[in-house]
């Protein structure tokens, strides 16, 4: 493989893409559009998440590797959820702005409570578009998240050092001779 970096950085753009991608869905888009977005994404994000462990075992000392692995297991993990949770609250918030400019706040409070499935019952068929618009805007909103922290995480990697994967040989392992496995370690003598 070589190199880590370079793969890192693509797969930073491709999430950073898809979620800028994602931020120009409309109710009327067609299902491969939004579904080839999210497979930019979803290649990004697995690409992300393999290629860190790469990086890791790779710029840690082997006696550090198992420590650095659940380390790393938690942040990924960890940053899953503070995502989430920040992803609902940009929801919540904007679709209390968005849906608010545009309907009675007890209305506005009802659709937060009901979900989208019942937005049609609780408003006026008259005004129905223009909510369903308001409420796919603060949906496309909360794709700017995953649109800025690959950017960011992006900017950040360039500034990681740059180690290669593959392994170094050493003069005697080069030439062959004197080489013996230690069968308690598994490593060249």
């Amino acid at each position: 493989m070589g190199w880590w970096n370079r793969f890192l950085l693509f797969a930073e753009a491709m999430v950073c893409i898809g979620g800028g991608l994602l931020t120009t869905i409309y109710p009327d888009i067609s299902g491969s559009h939004w579904v080839g977005y999210q497979i930019f994404g979803g290649i990004g994000y697995s690409l992300a998440t393999n290629l860190s462990h790469i990086a890791m075992q790779s710029s840690l000392p082997q006696d550090l590797v198992p420590l650095g692995a659940t380390t790393l297991l938690t942040i990924i993990s960890t940053s899953c959820a503070i995502f989430m949770a920040i992803g609902q609250a940009v929801f919540l918030k904007r679709l209390q702005v968005n849906i608010g400019a545009v309907a009675p706040e007890n209305v506005v409070n009802q659709i937060i409570n009901s979900g989208v499935t019942d937005v049609a019952s609780l408003v006026d068929v008259a005004e129905l578009p223009v909510v369903i618009q308001k409420y796919s805007l603060s949906v496309t909103q909360v794709f700017y998240i995953p649109a800025v922290t690959p950017a960011i995480s992006f900017l950040i990697l360039l500034g990681c050092k740059w180690i290669s994967t593959k392994s170094k040989q050493s003069p005697v392992a080069a030439t062959g001779v004197g080489e013996k496995r230690d069968a308690e370690q598994g490593v060249m003598m």
